[in-house]
């Protein structure tokens, strides 16, 4: 649904989030959540920059590029299925102008999440953790029907939480594995990290018990 070669997702994106900020109280989507969207696209497109010019590319500004791009990719997958996909003022035509395919109204309902993902933790490189979900007891690593991804939470504390809502970060993983990207300052810290699933409407399901890995 969301492009996934640079220059068109530029493109998409900026058109996309531009409609609906222009339509926004219109649609019903909260100003907030439109700002949001282009402050994550700014992020994405000035390190695209970066990484395509030629005295600034390189291993470092491809890597900053490809976390910008990714922490767009999921907040504008969350974007959609909250304030489009079961919004019933988006027609047709609006979804078609905002690049959108057609939903499909004879899916099979969709219910809300009853398990959380099963997960484990591995260090992928220097201030980066890989976080590999999948569904419990699945051999395979395919989200369930109409599950949008896991919703990973996590903070990096001095105190061990006591329950997921006291993880203060989030952001939908859409493809297992997920990496995690630290600073330099977090190295060496201990990072808190639980999972749920969240279906295309948006719902959550349990989180799965809080797991800590250290910072590499």
């Amino acid at each position: 649904m969301i492009p996934t070669k640079d220059d068109v997702l530029r493109s998409w994106a900026d058109s996309f989030i531009s409609q609906c900020d222009t339509n926004k109280a219109a649609w019903g989507i909260p100003a907030d959540v439109v700002s949001a969207s282009r402050a994550y696209y700014d992020a994405y497109k000035n390190t695209l920059d970066i990484a395509q010019a030629p005295d600034t590319r390189g291993k470092a500004a491809t890597a900053a590029k490809n976390a910008a791009k990714k922490a767009l990719r999921n907040n504008l997958n969350v974007f959609i299925a909250r304030y489009i996909d079961y919004n019933d003022v988006i027609t047709v035509p609006i979804r078609d102008n905002l690049g959108l395919p057609v939903k499909d109204t004879t899916r099979t309902s969709i219910a809300t999440p009853t398990t959380h993902p099963e997960f484990f933790v591995r260090v992928k490189d220097i201030r980066a953790l890989e976080i590999h979900f999948k569904a419990i007891g699945s051999a395979s690593k395919a989200k369930p029907y109409g599950y949008n991804g896991a919703v990973i939470s996590y903070g990096v504390l001095d105190t061990p939480p006591k329950e997921p809502s006291e993880l203060p970060h989030s952001l939908l993983a859409t493809k297992t594995p997920y990496t995690l990207y630290f600073s330099e300052a977090d190295r060496g810290k201990r990072v808190y990290i639980a999972l749920t699933w969240q279906n295309e409407k948006g719902e959550k399901g349990p989180y799965s018990q809080i797991v800590e890995a250290y910072i590499p």
